[in-house]
C-alpha cells in the first residue's frame, strides 16, 4: 500500500514538473500528462502522454521526459519543493471533493474495486507520508526503459 501511495505522489510530482520544464519553460511539448490510477483494483499502469509542440519531434519530448525520470531517479527532491508538491496536491483533492458528483464517483469507485468509501478519509495523511527517498526508489523500481512502452498516434488523411 505504502508504494502505490509512493506511485501517486510520483505521478503528480512528474506531471508537474514536465509542465513546468517541457511545456511553459523549454516549449517543446503543447502538453504533457502523467497519470497512476492509485484505487483501480488491479495492478495499473503509469502513464506519460504528450503532444509536441510545432517543428517538434516525439523522440526529442521523449528524450526530455527520460532526462526528467532519471534525474529523479538519481536526486531526492528537495524537502522545501516536497512540502509546496504536497500543498498543491492536497489542495487539488479538496478542490475535488467541492461538487456532489465528484464526491459520489469517489466513494463509489472505492466501493466498486473493495477498498471501502473509508479510504477516501485516508488520501491526505497516506500522501502526505510520503518522503523524498520513497519518491526516488519508487522511481528507480517502476521507472526503468526495460519495462517501457511506447506508442505513438499518426493522424490519417481522408
Amino acid at each position: 500500500e505504502k508504494k502505490a501511495y509512493a506511485l501517486e505522489f510520483l505521478s503528480y510530482v512528474l506531471d508537474k514538473n514536465l509542465s513546468k520544464k517541457l511545456v511553459r519553460t523549454k516549449n517543446i511539448a503543447t502538453s504533457i500528462n502523467v497519470s497512476y490510477r492509485l484505487y483501480d483494483k488491479y495492478q495499473t499502469s503509469f502513464l506519460i502522454s504528450f503532444i509536441p509542440a510545432a517543428k517538434q519531434t516525439v523522440a526529442i519530448v521523449k528524450q526530455a521526459i527520460l532526462k526528467e525520470i532519471q534525474y529523479l531517479q538519481n536526486n531526492l527532491t528537495v524537502q522545501s519543493e516536497l512540502e509546496s508538491f504536497k500543498n498543491q496536491a492536497a489542495a487539488a483533492f479538496v478542490y475535488q471533493q467541492d461538487s456532489i458528483s465528484s464526491q459520489a464517483y469517489y466513494l463509489g469507485a472505492l466501493e466498486t474495486v473493495g477498498l471501502g468509501w473509508q479510504k477516501a478519509q485516508q488520501y491526505l495523511q497516506k500522501l502526505n507520508g510520503v518522503t523524498a527517498e520513497e519518491i526516488k526508489t519508487i522511481a528507480n523500481e517502476y521507472l526503468n526503459t526495460k519495462d517501457l512502452f511506447t506508442g505513438e498516434l499518426i493522424p490519417q488523411k481522408l
